[in-house]
């Protein structure tokens, strides 16, 4: 800048302070005139951060659609009616309305969400942030309740198959334990025994008397006869119960005597697998049971998606608009303003009296007058 710009621009110092004035006054003014903003903010951690070192991406990037999702921004909008509030009777201009005041940012580092409402009004900003977080975690239920009824379902449907087979288990295990006369066949073994000792001990005795009976008169006598019918009698029993084959009688006792113990020998691999499939289906439907039942627990008591790391409070100071920075920058404006003024135009920028800016004054007020005269004066009718 030269010698004479500078020289010049200090003759005109009184037009200088007078446009940072007008500069200043304009910007207070516009500044003053400008609505408060006040802002909210709100931080979440998923409820993985509970059962896993860190959040995934997905897991953020999920929670971060749902927030920004249209069913989330409808039901902030019919909660907090925002339509009569922005006045609009469409969805689309008050969501339009309310993601131009929302911001939704993914913090990768701290595996966290952050959600910043701006309004107006400090408590009507903490109640959108609030509200947002209120129907995250609606929508977060109804979808892990979805999966958990689904699994529910699914479970369900394993138990019922489970006891049909268990059913159909015990069914051939009755079956089978009534077409051979088995009702348990350790005691049946058991019982078994116990009656082989008695006639063993029972043919012993009748076989002394015969002995001693033999001694006294003989082979040929009816006593000795009838001793030795009974020991052969007692000796077919113990042969049935052995389970010997070749049986006088057997053919017609098999039907209503329990099986011997050579046939609960051979019968005894099936009747073990028929006992070991029940006991198995009957333990699993058990624990499906017992699963199913821990699911409806979960469902009915699910705890909360979200962890509220940081709530939402009513801002004290507002966020926006810097009054003093723009009072400023408006007379910083009308100072360079002036200075551009007199530089670009130096025919211009002479001595610039009070006299002369009171003349350019009335000129231009008795030019608007007039204009403003014509307007309003009433038009002649045409015909």
């Amino acid at each position: 800048m030269s010698l004479q710009s500078c020289q010049r621009l200090w003759s005109n110092r009184v037009a200088l302070a007078k446009g940072t004035a007008v500069g200043l006054v304009l910007a207070g003014v516009v500044a003053a005139i400008l609505p408060n903003v006040y802002r909210s903010s709100i931080r979440l951690l998923p409820s993985v951060r509970v059962t896993k070192p860190s959040p995934s991406d997905a897991d953020l990037e999920l929670f971060a659609g749902i927030l920004q999702s249209r069913t989330v921004a409808d039901r902030v909008i019919d909660e907090l009616q925002l339509k009569a509030r922005y006045r609009t009777d469409t969805y689309d201009e008050a969501r339009r309305r309310l993601a131009a005041n929302t911001r939704v940012t993914v913090e990768h580092d701290s595996g966290s969400v952050r959600i910043e409402v701006e309004d107006h009004k400090a408590q009507e900003a903490a109640a959108l942030a609030r509200a947002y977080v209120e129907q995250l975690e609606r929508v977060a239920h109804d979808i892990t309740g979805l999966e958990a009824h689904s699994q529910a379902s699914f479970l369900q449907q394993r138990v019922a198959a489970s006891a049909t087979d268990s059913k159909d288990d015990a069914r051939k295990l009755s079956e089978f334990a009534g077409q051979h006369s088995i009702v348990d066949l350790e005691a049946q073994e058991q019982t078994n025994i116990r009656m082989l000792n008695s006639l063993r001990q029972a043919r012993w005795a009748l076989e002394r008397q015969v002995k001693q009976l033999s001694e006294l008169y003989g082979p040929d006598n009816d006593r000795i006869r009838s001793l030795q019918a009974q020991i052969a009698s007692l000796g077919g029993q113990a042969l049935r119960i052995a389970g010997d084959p070749k049986t006088g009688e057997g053919a017609t006792m098999e039907r209503f005597s329990p099986p011997s113990g050579r046939m609960l020998a051979s019968l005894e691999p099936e009747l073990s697998d028929l006992s070991r499939n029940e006991i198995q289906h009957d333990q699993v439907a058990q624990s499906l049971e017992i699963e199913r039942d821990l699911v409806h627990i979960q469902e009915s008591a699910q705890p909360s998606p979200v962890f509220v790391l940081d709530q939402a409070e009513i801002a004290e100071t507002k966020s926006w608009p810097p009054r003093i920075p723009l009072t400023l920058f408006g007379g910083v404006f009308g100072f360079l303003s002036v200075i551009g003024w007199m530089l670009a135009a130096p025919s211009l920028a002479v001595q610039v009296s009070p006299a002369r800016w009171r003349t350019a004054l009335s000129s231009f007020s008795n030019n608007l007058h007039r204009l403003s005269g014509r307007a309003t004066r009433t038009p002649r009718n045409v015909c």
